[in-house]
């Protein structure tokens, strides 16, 4: 609070609203007498949240942030409405459907630390926020209250440039999207989106329609493929030595495959290759099995799930960089699956180049412009989180699965749409189920691999293969395309791989500072930096996550996700919000 004028600062009122916030959406009888209109306040509550900490709320610098950009008093405006709505208890009570109850302790705000969060909390004036305990009443009239809160967060959005608006959007989504761990509450939020959507197609006083419906309408792609996640978990592959029935569902699987031609049968396994499927041109991408492995047959139902996410019938957001699947083969004779890809829009059937191979071209080749190589870093790092949102890791990140198309109309590479493959490994990340493939243990490989992440000469690893362990392998990309550079050319004999790790650290990671700016340079250490106990590590849905890492600002005690509640284990989505800030 301003000593002088004793007027509330942006950073007083947005963390008292938060407040407020958080018991609107406790009040009693709301989540379960209305679901969606449930899910509707906790989307704006979500929306308000991150608007706040991509300005600096967290760190204590929202007003500052926000008088450099011009907008302190646009922002106090419209924080002080919405303080002055949640005051008028009578107005609360009359008009929105709500009903005091009493009074609840008052209980620490965690947005904030050391004297801004004192700040906040010693406000007599603004204690209000966490002493009203409510019920809900009427639904029509809490819908009202929840449409205009909307329009509050529309007025700050409208701020907002477009880039900013985008890498506000990313982040929005990722935290909407792992709050529910269940079915019926996916189908509710489903339903909550789709009512905000139809708002969004009418102008408001802030904002004309369109970039908000943009918000809602991935929020809607992504919900169906969390749906369809939650029901795969459902049927967790069992650990070692537990007999299960033989998995006969192979709803994606080609019949016949003889429609797949023109390629070379003895193709390697280890490259994407070029095919033809009823008569338009695919890109296969091999899996290899072993033939008398006694777990052929849970594999093969990974296949067919792994398949399901990526089918072009599971609509997904444009900034999921990986290539639309249309099924896939079994290729008995060289004990291999045959993903089908359909190759790009707008792209020529031509062999693929991947980062890897472009790397490989050194110093002399033609380095790729500042806002070019921003561009592939941010949708890999896009793609990564869309892909964690839906219960899934990669386990195989490096720079050779990151692939270039030709534009078909003039033959040039299209580097600001990489795409992800090498899924030989994704799985769905369940602490539950059974590993029962190992990626090859080769040094080309372990190079992307987290330290811990890497089986030993007896077969055993540090810890089970998680989420952590793919951001890894995304800081060692984003390395490579910093100093444009193979991470190969900087291994030498003498390291070992946690040696390496350091050298990184202390030597090449420094030097992105002065080639793509401080923040990248930041952002790349934290992920290189995480570290993952054998008792510590991220599932990826609802459950215990516990976390031991500076990235997460996590202390290794643990703690679980809950619903209702925003998930705690998704703080390394704000490592990579900040890498959305850099701008050529």
């Amino acid at each position: 609070m301003d000593g002088l004028s004793g007027i509330a600062t942006a950073t007083q009122l947005f963390t008292s609203i938060l407040q407020t916030y958080r018991f609107l959406i406790t009040a009693r009888g709301l989540s379960h007498d209305a679901p969606k209109t449930f899910w509707k306040l906790r989307i704006q509550k979500i929306r308000l949240s991150v608007w706040g900490r991509y300005w600096g709320l967290e760190q204590g610098r929202l007003d500052e942030s926000l008088k450099k950009e011009g907008i302190l008093e646009d922002v106090e405006g419209i924080l002080s409405q919405m303080q002055d709505l949640f005051k008028d208890t009578e107005k609360l009570e009359k008009r929105y459907g709500l009903r005091q109850e009493g009074q609840e302790n008052d209980s620490p705000d965690t947005t904030l630390t050391g004297s801004s969060r004192s700040s906040v909390l010693n406000d007599d004036r603004l204690k209000w926020t966490s002493k009203l305990r409510w019920a809900f009443t009427d639904k029509d009239n809490f819908e009202t209250l929840v449409t205009d809160l909307k329009d509050f967060n529309d007025g700050l959005y409208s701020l907002l440039r477009l880039g900013e608006f985008e890498s506000i959007d990313v982040l929005t989504q990722s935290e909407v999207l792992r709050a529910p761990s269940e079915v019926t509450a996916v189908e509710h939020m489903q339903d909550a989106c789709l009512e905000l959507l139809e708002a969004s197609k009418s102008a408001t006083k802030y904002r004309p329609s369109g970039l908000q419906g943009h918000t809602y309408s991935n929020l809607l792609l992504g919900a169906a493929t969390k749906r369809l996640l939650i029901m795969q978990s459902r049927q967790v592959i069992p650990p070692l030595g537990i007999y299960t029935t033989s998995f006969n569902g192979r709803s994606n699987q080609l019949r016949p495959y003889s429609q797949v031609t023109e390629y070379l049968r003895a193709s390697p396994s280890n490259k994407p290759t070029l095919a033809s499927y009823n008569h338009s041109p695919v890109l296969i991408e091999w899996k290899e099995y072993e033939r008398d492995s006694v777990y052929q047959y849970l594999i093969a139902r990974r296949v067919d799930n792994l398949v399901q996410l990526l089918s072009k019938s599971n609509p997904k957001p444009a900034d999921f960089h990986f290539l639309e699947c249309l099924g896939y083969f079994e290729d008995v004779n060289f004990h291999r699956y045959g993903y089908l890809f359909e190759i790009p829009p707008n792209m020529a059937p031509i062999q693929p180049v991947s980062l890897h191979d472009l790397l490989m071209r050194g110093k002399n080749a033609v380095l790729p412009d500042l806002g070019d190589r921003f561009a592939i870093a941010q949708a890999l790092a896009t793609s990564v989180i869309r892909l964690h949102d839906c219960g899934w890791v990669h386990a195989a990140l490096r720079s050779s699965n990151v692939i270039f198309f030709h534009f078909q109309q003039t033959g040039n590479l299209v580097l600001h749409d990489p795409r992800i493959v090498g899924h030989t490994y994704s799985r769905f990340s369940d602490p539950e189920e059974s590993t029962i493939e190992y990626s090859q243990n080769n040094l080309a490989h372990n190079l992307y691999r987290h330290p811990e992440a890497i089986r030993s000469s007896s077969g055993t690893t540090n810890a089970r293969f998680a989420q952590i362990h793919d951001l890894y392998s995304l800081g060692i990309i984003l390395l490579e395309i910093g100093l444009w550079d193979q991470v190969g050319a900087m291994w030498k004999e003498k390291y070992t791989i946690k040696q390496f790790r350091e050298k990184l650290l202390k030597a090449y990671v420094p030097r992105l500072g002065h080639k793509m700016g401080a923040i990248y340079r930041d952002v790349v250490h934290d992920l290189l930096s995480s570290t993952v106990s054998p008792q510590h590590h991220y599932a990826g849905m609802d459950g215990v996550h516990e976390l031991s890492s500076p990235m997460f600002g996590g202390t290794g005690s643990g703690f679980a996700a809950m619903e209702g509640t925003e998930m705690p284990g998704n703080e390394w989505v704000k490592v990579i919000f900040r890498l959305l800030h850099c701008k050529a």
